[in-house]
């Protein structure tokens, strides 16, 4: 079925407020401060994307019953939790700046990657899966949880404290 998924919509509009983000991220020829700075803003954004996502749109995938659909789910959660892994090492203090700044980098190059596969063959397999009632009760969902996402608690720590990875 060929129709405007508001679901999909607004997956697509975080993802381009990552992306915004994400060039700075990866852009080595800013200064350090600046970069952590965008990480800062990026790293909210982020977790309440992967996290309304996880709990609304990939458990829905995983219910279908559809193999590629399954996986599909299965797959993008299995990047979350490599992308969560980057984050942790990146706020520990362990890292140099040169470690830091290269982690930057690979957490920007991977999670484009990501949002790139999901846009190109998620989103048009997983609208096959959407009637418009579904759609609009999935996007209800998603926007809620906008609200009671973990992020912001975290978003919080961050502008009160002085950045961990500098």
């Amino acid at each position: 079925m060929f129709f405007s998924s508001q679901l999909v919509e607004a997956i697509k509009a975080d993802h381009k407020k990552l992306r915004a983000e994400m060039n700075l991220l990866k852009e080595t020829d800013i200064a350090q401060l600046d970069r952590q700075l965008c990480f800062g803003r990026f790293l909210p954004l982020l977790l309440s994307h992967t996290q309304r996502e996880e709990k609304v749109v990939y458990s829905f995938m995983k219910a279908q019953d559809d193999e590629n659909l399954n996986f599909m789910a299965y797959e993008g959660q299995t990047k979350h939790a490599i992308v969560d892994q980057l984050i942790e090492d990146m706020l520990s203090e362990n890292l140099t700046n040169q470690e830091w700044s290269a982690s930057a980098k690979v957490l920007a190059d991977i999670v484009g990657q990501h949002l790139d596969e999901e846009e190109n063959e998620v989103f048009p397999y997983l609208k096959r899966h959407l009637d418009s009632d579904t759609d609009a009760e999935l996007f209800l969902r998603y926007e809620s949880h906008y609200h009671d996402s973990d992020a912001f608690a975290y978003d919080e720590e961050l502008v009160t404290e002085s950045p961990r990875w500098s």
